[in-house]
């Protein structure tokens, strides 16, 4: 395994949203509302959740091959929280 990219699960930022997936789905569990002006807003910025998933993803492609890259859908919900939360306070 290659230490030139951190493991994402090193980084509060994906496994607080990850905490954050969880706690949607207890209380909002088949559904969750985004809004998309909002979200336009600032998913641009250099520090967005889009980029900072580029570099999550990386991660996942430099050390989860052996286990089927099972951390990209775990991302893409934390991304989901992300959004949301966003979107809320945006």
């Amino acid at each position: 395994m290659s230490d030139s990219i951190p493991h994402w699960s090193s980084d509060r930022y994906w496994t607080d949203a990850l905490e954050s997936y969880s706690r949607l789905r207890e209380n909002a569990p088949d559904k969750v509302e985004i809004d998309l002006a909002k979200i336009e807003s600032f998913i641009y910025d250099g520090d967005s959740p889009a980029y900072k998933l580029v570099d999550a993803m990386c991660s996942v492609m430099e050390h989860e091959g052996w286990d089927g890259h099972k951390g990209a859908p775990r991302l893409v919900l934390a991304l989901i929280a992300k959004l949301v939360k966003r979107s809320e306070s945006a």
